[in-house]
């Protein structure tokens, strides 16, 4: 994710890698764990009444909106285009832009996919180790994506191949 000022800080790539890996480890525990889902489950809750429940096909609707969000904050961490407060030049505002922006993916990402596992976990049906299963995911995926975007070794890459094409 570099933008037009250069390449990114190393917060910046921690950011974006983990909130791939949380949006990829969610969409893949989602699919995973379909079958089990209870098909009632309760989406709203309320101090003062019992929850309000709803069916299970509503639930993807916040995957849906953390798509949309990593790619919305993905587009303003590239262009830095943030209302943020002045910084003096337009070369600083960008960057602090593209770091907000970097963070703000996390956090949304972050926060939708503990909604999604609110729910799923409040349910009296809840499909068992299904805390358990989202963070196994979830790090599952940030693994990959770490082994994938390893630094070269003796500054070489490790040849990548398929079935031994390469």
């Amino acid at each position: 994710m570099t933008g037009e000022g250069g390449s990114a800080s190393p917060s910046r790539r921690v950011l974006n890698g983990a909130a791939l890996a949380v949006l990829l480890g969610t969409l893949l525990w989602l699919a995973y764990l379909w079958t089990a889902i209870p098909e009632r489950l309760p989406l709203r809750t309320n101090l003062a009444s019992p929850p309000t429940e709803g069916g299970k096909e509503r639930l993807l609707i916040l995957p849906l909106v953390m798509l949309f969000l990593y790619v919305l904050l993905s587009y303003t961490e590239r262009t830095g285009a943030l209302n943020l407060p002045d910084l003096g030049s337009p070369e600083r505002n960008r960057a602090a832009a593209r770091e907000v922006s970097a963070g703000l993916k996390f956090g949304c990402v972050t926060l939708l996919a503990l909604g999604i596992l609110r729910m799923l976990a409040s349910s009296p049906a809840a499909p068992p180790g299904v805390v358990g299963s989202l963070f196994a995911c979830v790090g599952g995926v940030g693994a990959l994506l770490l082994v994938a975007s390893a630094p070269p070794v003796n500054g070489r890459r490790p040849p990548r191949s398929v079935d031994g094409l390469r």
